[in-house]
Formats: structure tokens, C-alpha cells, sequence
């Protein structure tokens, strides 16, 4: 939602936006001033352990071998 309204709030403003998606303007703010929770930050470097597991054979891995690929490297733990 964040980046949706950044996105637009050059062409449209940040209270017409989040008005028309039924969303606080503060909430807005607020979320966009916070800090990564630890869940984002995990996720992130999830995400880069399976965009590495991915650069295999000219990054032409479908998911069963990109899953293959990042559960016999260090990725192999669980989202919890």
C-alpha cells in the first residue's frame, strides 16, 4: 500500500490517494517512517538466498528445480 501511494502522490497527492483506498493518512506515515520488522528483514535475505539458488543454468530454473537447488544450499530453514 506504501509504495502504492508513493508511486502516485506526485500526480495525485498523498490524501486523495489514501482516501480513494479507504486507508488513514496517518497510517500512511506511520508506515512509512517505521523500521523493517524482522519478519521483512528475513524475508529479504530469503528472497536473495533463492534469487542466488536461481542463478543456475542461465536463470532458466522453474520452481521445482530453484527449490531443489536453494533446500541443498543454506536455505533450508523454515518461516517461522
Amino acid at each position: 500500500m506504501t509504495a502504492y501511494v508513493e508511486e502516485r502522490r506526485d500526480v495525485f497527492g498523498v490524501e486523495p490517494i489514501c482516501r480513494a483506498i479507504g486507508v488513514p493518512v496517518s497510517t500512511h506515515y506511520a508506515r512509512r517512517s517505521r523500521k523493517p520488522s524482522r519478519r521483512e528483514l528475513a524475508d529479504l535475505e530469503l528472497l536473495a538466498e533463492i534469487e542466488g539458488a536461481r542463478t543456475g543454468y542461465r536463470r532458466a530454473y522453474g520452481a521445482r528445480k530453484t527449490w531443489k537447488e536453494a533446500s541443498t544450499s543454506a536455505a533450508t530453514r523454515s518461516r517461522a
